[in-house]
């Protein structure tokens, strides 16, 4: 089983991407020592439907880690009752490469039912790749 984590936050104090470490650190213990962790701070996408968009390497390293994945995991901020906006932006370049793959989500908000969210992003079109 390889996971690839993907932190969607931005912001540098960050709780999502706290929880996304922790994630990491309790799948290594756990003995799932093939993790790969991808922090979008460090790894800056282009915006999908740009000109070349989907040519940036950064696109690339992210679908081939989706690619050679088994489980993807997204820890994701929820801002305005959503998740971020990055997340759909990903989920648009690396499309495709989410085909077959089991894919989760961790979700940190200011507010008590963060998982609704999610449950919608699932239900999207493009949950079907």
């Amino acid at each position: 089983m390889h996971t690839t984590i993907i932190a969607t936050s931005l912001n540098e104090e960050s709780k999502s991407q706290l929880l996304a470490r922790r994630f990491r650190d309790l799948l290594i213990e756990k003995g799932n020592e093939d993790t790969t962790f991808l922090d979008l701070r460090d790894l800056p996408l282009p915006l999908s439907g740009a000109s070349n968009s989907w040519e940036d390497p950064n696109v690339s390293i992210v679908s081939k880690s989706v690619q050679a994945s088994s489980h993807i995991v997204f820890s994701v901020p929820v801002y305005c009752y959503d998740v971020n906006a990055v997340v759909k932006n990903v989920i648009e370049l690396a499309g495709r490469s989410f085909a077959s793959k089991v894919v989760g989500f961790i979700c940190s908000a200011g507010w008590g039912e963060p998982l609704h969210v999610c449950h919608v992003l699932c239900q999207s079109p493009h949950a079907g790749f």
